[in-house]
């Protein structure tokens, strides 16, 4: 329980992705990355 495979959508309100893009710009990402 708590697995599933397959493939999954989700819909996303365009307004809230854009707030959370600018209150958590992806500069800030824990990740390491390169632009070449």
């Amino acid at each position: 329980m708590g697995q599933a495979d397959g493939v999954f959508k989700a819909k996303l309100s365009a307004a809230d992705l854009h707030a959370y893009r600018t209150r958590f710009p992806a500069g800030l990402d824990a990740d390491s990355f390169n632009i070449e």
